[in-house]
C-alpha cells in the first residue's frame, strides 16, 4: 500500500531573504510508514496547491452544486502596507486547521498526487538555509528593520511589503494568475527570478502577475541580479521595442546571461545580446 499522511502540524514559521524577502511555514509531517519529516512551505505554494485541486476536483469544491468538502484557504487579505511577520503569525493557526482537514479527506483527494507532493520532503527541506543564512541583509530591500514589540514572538524585524503600481492591462490566462487594469495598486508577497510576482490587492484578490506589467510607487527600487549561462526555449515570439531588447521568433534556443527580479532577463541570440521577458522563456531541461 502506498504511503500516506496521518499527521501534520505547522509548528512555526520562518523568515526567509532569498531570492526576496518572504516567510515560510515550518510543518512536521507524519507519514504512514512512521516516517516524520519537516517541511518549509510558502504561502504562494499552498496558494497553487489550493487552486489545483480546485480545479482537479470541482464537485469536492462546490462547482458542480454539491456539497462543498475542500476547506477555504485562510489568510488571503493582506493589503495595506503590511507588516508581513504579523501576517505570517495570524495565518499559522488556520493554515494548520487547513491542512488537517485536508488529510481527513477522502482518499481520492487525501492521497492524490497533488496532496503527496505537496507533503514530500525536497532538497531544500532536507538542507534548509542556516539561521545566519536566513538573516542575511537583502541588497534590494530598502524597508529598514524594526523591532517587534516587548514579549512578542522571537523579536522579528518587520518586514513591510513593498507596493506597485500596473503600467498595462493584463488578463489572466491560469486560475493561479490575477488579472488588473493600469493603474491598479498591488503588494508584491513573494518575487521570482523567472519574471512572475506573487501579489495582493485591496480587494483581497491575489494570484500571479508578470513583473514587467509593474512598476514601483516608491521610486526605483535596487534589483538583485543573477547572472547565469543556460540554455532556454522562446514559448512565443516576441518583438522589441528598444534598442536594448532582443526579439525572437517561438521555439528558438537563446542562452540566458542574467535575470533580474523585475522579469527582465539578458540573453544572447544568433550573436547579439538583449532584454527580454523572462515569462516567455523555458528552461530546456538536460537529462543525465
Amino acid at each position: 500500500m502506498a504511503k500516506f499522511v496521518k499527521n501534520v502540524t505547522v509548528i512555526d514559521y520562518q523568515r526567509r531573504r532569498a531570492p526576496s524577502k518572504h516567510y515560510v511555514y515550518v510543518i512536521t509531517v507524519v507519514w504512514s510508514d512512521g516516517s516524520e519529516v519537516t517541511i518549509y512551505r510558502r504561502y504562494s505554494q499552498l496558494f497553487e496547491f489550493h487552486t489545483s485541486l480546485l480545479d482537479r476536483f470541482p464537485e469536492a469544491a462546490g462547482a458542480t452544486g454539491e456539497e462543498r468538502i475542500i476547506p477555504f484557504l485562510p489568510g488571503k487579505k493582506i493589503f495595506g502596507r503590511s507588516h508581513t511577520h504579523k501576517v505570517a503569525q495570524s495565518r499559522a493557526k488556520p493554515i494548520d486547521e487547513y491542512l488537517k482537514v485536508l488529510i481527513s479527506l477522502p482518499a481520492e483527494l487525501s492521497r492524490c498526487d497533488l496532496a503527496l507532493e505537496l507533503f514530500e520532503a525536497t532538497n531544500t527541506d532536507i538542507a534548509p538555509p542556516s539561521e545566519q543564512e536566513r538573516e542575511l541583509p537583502s541588497r534590494y530591500t530598502l524597508n529598514p528593520p524594526s523591532p517587534c514589540a516587548p514579549g512578542s514572538r522571537a523579536l522579528l524585524p518587520v518586514m513591510v511589503l513593498d507596493q506597485y503600481r500596473a503600467v498595462a492591462d493584463y488578463t489572466k490566462q491560469d486560475r493561479k494568475e490575477l488579472s488588473f487594469k493600469t493603474g491598479d495598486i498591488f503588494e508584491v508577497v513573494e518575487k521570482n527570478d523567472n519574471g512572475w510576482w506573487f501579489v495582493s490587492n485591496d480587494s483581497a484578490s491575489q494570484g500571479w502577475v508578470p513583473a514587467t506589467f509593474l512598476e514601483p510607487l516608491d521610486g526605483e527600487l535596487p534589483l538583485l541580479s543573477i547572472f547565469m549561462h543556460e540554455k532556454y526555449i522562446t514559448t512565443a515570439a516576441y518583438a522589441a521595442s528598444s534598442d536594448d531588447e532582443i526579439g525572437y521568433e517561438k521555439g528558438v534556443v537563446v542562452r540566458v546571461l542574467e535575470k533580474k527580479l523585475d522579469g527582465w532577463w539578458q540573453v544572447e541570440y544568433q550573436g547579439k545580446v538583449g532584454w527580454t521577458p523572462g515569462t516567455f522563456l523555458k528552461r530546456i531541461e538536460v537529462c543525465q
